[in-house]
This record gives structure tokens, C-alpha cells and sequence, in this order.
């Protein structure tokens, strides 16, 4: 029998149905990326007020502890006791911008809304680079302040933040020195312990303490072998070890697992540069002196008093502008705000840095 002449006219010179047409699903997938923990949530030791009547820079006030008071023999003269007040800053930042430019002849061929799809990007981006700054912020006011009282007057201001140091020995690759066994899940609860301890001898309310750590430090604790941290005897079913919750430890409430700033997390394990605003500037790479946190926690402060403060001018803005004399779209988000630590005394950080 003979063969057919068979002709396969999708097909290219180079590539198997080449021109047969494409049917658009009418889906844009995106990967998966870091959550926001701080930026965008009401959380008791984050200060948010919106700007109204201008100004750049925003005054707080910080009142000290009183002298103790002293003993009186009627008919002697009351000369008064010192007492003092400590002002802090909270300073404007620069506009923070997100741009793309989309030529009109795409416009035309594209089969999805680019413009919507740019600006929910855009805004997203925004949120996530304000998140990893407030991580940062909180990182370094605890390493700055920590242990070290600020006084006024010859009186407390405020005790300073808690800083626990791990070890490691080798030098830095970025990676916890918490091992993933029992014994890193033993170092990990200790650490949290000390941590809890030192802001307990601040005289820190033992209510609503949060803490955020990252994802190696959860997988340490998930080989803890003790039956403390999950076993029903000891917890009230916070912590589950099937379903990989870890939510309650050593007296924190586990807010968050972000990812370090390497991974596309806001949690700084880099050695961070911003030229124009030397507050988010610092270096996270573990030396013998500093570290990266491993974990970073909050605690609630009393009389309204927060860790870290957050000015708004105006939240995040799209706008879509037609360039008819460049033939396209300028999309763009932008955010004014101003952010600065409030209490150091309200942040705690265990820090991992190399002998």
C-alpha cells in the first residue's frame, strides 16, 4: 500500500506546530513571596498616627522614673525633687517609589491587564520593603541599646534593650547555630528563656510578648524530644508537632516565621546600605561581635508606649499616567512615611554571631 504524502503545515522550519495558535488560559502566575508581619499589622508595640497639618519630623516624650520618696519631719521646708523628661524623634523618610514604563504597541498585543497587574505588584513591593525596614530598625535599636540605660537628671529614662548572643564557631555562612536535633531545640528554648528572663528583671509585663523567628529556628524546635514544648501535660494545644505549629514558647506568642532578608524576607542577615537614610543602614553579618537575629521580640509597653513609631502621610498610591508623546504608560506606587524606635526597652533579639 502506498504511503500518503502527508504535510504538516502548523510545523516551522525549526520547531513542531510552530503556528498553531496559542489559547490564553487567561491566568499570570507569580511565585510565592515573603509575607508582611509588620508593616500592615495593629500590633501593640507599633505606634501608627497619620500626619495631619504637616511637619517633618514627629517629637515623643519620654518621662523617668521618679527619685524614691524621702522621709519628713513636720516644719521642715519641701524643696522639691528632681524629676525628668527625655524627648525622642521620629523622622520623615524619602518618597518611596515603584515605576514601570509599558510601551502602547504591548498595550495593544498584551492579552492581560498589565497596568492593574503592575500597580498590585508595585504596591505589594512597597509593603514588603517597609516591612524588612521595620525588622531592621527593631534589629539595630536592640543591638544599640542593649544594656544600656539612658538617664536623665541623674535618673532612668529607660533600662535599655535585651540582647541574648548564640555562638557559632565556624564564620559566617548565614545559617543558625542551632542544629536540627534535640540539642538545638534544648539551645533554642534557652536562649528564649534568658531572653524572657532579662526583660522580666526590666520589670516588662509578662502579657502580650511576641516573637518572631525564623524558619531554621522553628525546624529546631520541631526535634525537641523533652515532651515540654508539645505534649499536652505542659501547653494548652498551642504547639502542634504533626501539623508543624509551633505558637507559644517560653512565655512568647510565635507572631510570625519570617524569612531572612537573603531568602526575600524581612528579617536582616545581610550586610544592608541605604545611602540616603542611615537609620535602615547596618551590618547583619555575623562577626564576633555582631550577628543576625534569629529571633526578635516585642513586648507591650505601659502608658501607650511602643517599640517602634510609624508617620504616615498618605498609604500606598497608584497611579496610571498616558504619555501620548512617548507612546505609553507610566505605572507608578509611592508612600511617604517616617518610621524610628520609640523603646528600645520593649525590643529583645537573639543574635547569632561566630567566636
Amino acid at each position: 500500500m502506498a504511503s500518503s504524502n502527508s504535510t504538516r503545515f502548523l510545523d516551522s522550519s525549526s520547531e513542531s506546530l510552530a503556528l498553531a495558535n496559542k489559547i490564553f488560559t487567561g491566568i499570570v502566575n507569580e511565585a510565592a513571596r515573603s509575607a508582611t508581619f509588620l508593616w500592615d499589622k495593629e500590633l501593640p508595640y507599633i505606634m501608627r498616627k497619620n500626619v495631619e497639618g504637616g511637619g517633618k519630623s514627629f517629637q515623643f516624650l519620654r518621662w523617668g522614673k521618679l527619685p524614691d520618696p524621702e522621709n519628713f519631719e513636720p516644719g521642715d521646708e519641701v524643696l522639691g525633687q528632681a524629676f525628668a523628661v527625655d524627648e525622642g524623634t521620629i523622622t520623615t523618610d524619602k518618597f518611596l517609589v515603584a515605576h514601570n514604563f509599558v510601551p502602547q504597541d504591548h498595550m495593544e498585543y498584551a492579552q492581560f491587564d498589565v497596568l492593574a497587574r503592575l500597580g498590585k505588584s508595585q504596591g505589594a513591593a512597597i509593603g514588603r520593603l517597609y516591612d524588612k525596614r521595620l525588622f531592621t530598625l527593631a534589629a539595630k535599636g536592640a543591638r544599640t541599646y542593649a544594656n544600656t540605660a539612658t538617664t536623665k537628671n541623674g535618673l532612668n529614662i529607660h533600662p535599655g534593650s535585651n540582647r541574648v548572643t548564640r555562638t557559632g564557631a565556624t564564620v559566617n555562612t548565614g545559617t543558625p547555630s542551632y542544629t536540627s536535633d534535640s540539642t538545638g531545640a534544648a539551645n533554642v528554648r534557652a536562649d528564649l528563656r534568658s531572653l524572657a528572663l532579662l526583660m522580666d528583671k526590666d520589670n516588662l509585663s509578662p502579657m502580650n510578648r511576641d516573637v518572631y523567628i525564623i524558619p531554621d529556628v522553628k525546624n529546631s524546635l520541631l526535634f525537641d524530644t523533652t515532651a515540654q514544648v508539645f505534649s499536652r501535660d505542659y501547653i494548652s494545644g498551642e504547639n502542634n508537632i504533626q501539623n508543624r505549629e509551633v505558637t507559644k514558647l517560653e512565655g512568647f506568642s510565635i507572631r510570625g516565621i519570617p524569612n531572612q532578608s537573603s531568602a526575600g524576607g524581612p528579617m536582616p542577615n545581610e550586610n544592608l546600605v541605604d545611602t540616603a537614610l542611615s537609620k535602615y543602614t547596618g551590618n547583619f553579618l555575623a562577626s564576633g561581635t555582631n550577628g543576625f537575629p534569629l529571633a526578635l521580640a516585642f513586648a507591650e509597653g505601659s502608658d501607650g508606649g511602643a517599640a517602634l513609631g510609624v508617620m504616615t502621610y498618605s498609604k500606598i498610591r497608584t497611579v496610571v499616567i498616558h504619555q501620548e508623546t512617548k507612546l505609553g504608560y507610566l505605572v507608578m506606587s509611592y508612600l511617604l512615611v517616617g518610621a524610628d524606635v520609640m523603646g528600645p526597652d520593649l525590643i529583645g533579639v537573639v543574635e547569632n554571631t561566630v567566636s
